[in-house]
């Protein structure tokens, strides 16, 4: 059975960043959670046929900012989810902004069944979060930490970025140390990128040149690697204990997606289909009516979105598992393969594809060569 995880999506924040391009919304005086938990759980009860009979890989709650959300808000959901599922020893995770909880809250998550805390405290450089539009300075990143820790998480990411306007890479280094200095198990360390349909697309921020990037990854890659953390995947560094959620989606496992703006993607064997859900994004709109939009996807699309997504970590593809989780002979994958292949980006073999180092440096080119 290909494993199956769940996200739940809490879409919002006490302001939206300029550089984000989630489904994000500002909070408003008049937004009321319990309605929508309310139809997170109705929702969730739409996949009973499946949350019946396959165990759950993982549980991811993201947003937004989910730690808006107590555990006693957030109670229904697992009270509707332990009707079909024990939840034990298995990974659930929640995404937490430092200065929108407090001790408490992360009290009542580890209560509630949570046992990983993701922290999306950016940077401990109060100037850089200032530019970056976050509500916190450094001072908070460090509280989040200590109150997580304290709260007895011993699975704890944090989220750094670097290449952040007029960010140094004196800057960029400091904030890998300062993460090093906590003992944390996970570190999600990303170059900020300027999407389209964001604030920051529209003033254009001055970024560190290209050259300066480039050194800011190279030192603090060459930081965290001589400091025992192993880099398995583009933007997640870990000693010990990769995130099982994120290692779920890029294997091409299974999922369900409740909440706006959430996608699932379910197979069912004899005949192998791979269908698709969209929910619809905005709350108001998902309050109305759950789906957006439904597709059965495919043999191009599947190939494609397996390799963008494997390909985002340094583990081999097993060509028997691609035709396990694809439903296509391995055939089909070799002769897409071809292009990446003359390029030096994979190295191919009866039984699975390796990743080059150039490859894995080159994630976009390797894309692009599968069109």
């Amino acid at each position: 059975m290909i494993p199956t995880s769940l996200y739940i999506h809490l879409p919002w924040c006490i302001k939206k960043c300029p550089y984000c391009d989630f489904n994000a919304h500002p909070l408003k005086q008049d937004t009321h959670f319990g309605q929508y938990i309310d139809r997170l759980v109705e929702d969730l009860h739409t996949h009973a046929d499946i949350l019946s009979t396959r165990p759950l890989h993982s549980i991811f709650i993201g947003g937004g900012t989910p730690s808006l959300f107590s555990a006693t808000e957030l109670s229904p959901i697992f009270k509707a989810l332990r009707q079909y599922q024990t939840l034990d020893d298995i990974e659930i995770t929640i995404e937490a902004n430092p200065g929108t909880q407090d001790a408490g809250y992360y009290s009542g998550y580890r209560e509630l069944g949570i046992n990983r805390i993701s922290i999306g405290g950016q940077s401990f450089n109060s100037q850089m979060l200032t530019q970056l539009g976050r509500i916190h300075n450094g001072e908070k990143t460090h509280q989040a930490i200590l109150q997580a820790q304290s709260a007895g998480f011993d699975r704890v990411n944090l989220d750094i970025m670097y290449g952040l306007p007029q960010q140094t890479t004196e800057q960029a280094i400091e904030d890998l140390q300062r993460f090093l200095s906590y003992k944390l198990e996970h570190l999600s360390w990303y170059q900020l990128n300027i999407e389209a349909n964001t604030l920051f697309a529209v003033t254009k921020p001055q970024l560190p040149n290209d050259e300066t990037i480039d050194e800011m990854d190279r030192i603090g890659s060459e930081l965290l690697t001589d400091n025992g953390f192993n880099q398995y995947e583009i933007s997640a560094w870990t000693q010990n204990l990769p995130s099982q959620h994120n290692l779920n989606y890029w294997h091409f496992g299974d999922y369900l997606g409740i909440g706006c703006g959430a996608h699932s993607k379910i197979t069912t064997p004899a005949p192998f289909t791979a269908t698709r859900t969209i929910k619809h994004k905005h709350p108001n709109q998902y309050l109305q009516n759950l789906i957006q939009h439904q597709e059965t996807i495919s043999e191009s699309d599947m190939i494609l979105e397996y390799c963008i997504n494997h390909f985002r970590t340094n583990q081999p593809l097993e060509l028997a598992l691609f035709e396990q989780r694809s439903g296509l002979d391995k055939s089909k994958l070799i002769a897409k393969l071809q292009n990446a292949k003359s390029q030096g980006l994979v190295t191919l073999s009866p039984h699975k594809v390796t990743l080059t180092k150039l490859g894995f440096n080159l994630h976009n080119s390797l894309c692009l060569s599968l069109t």
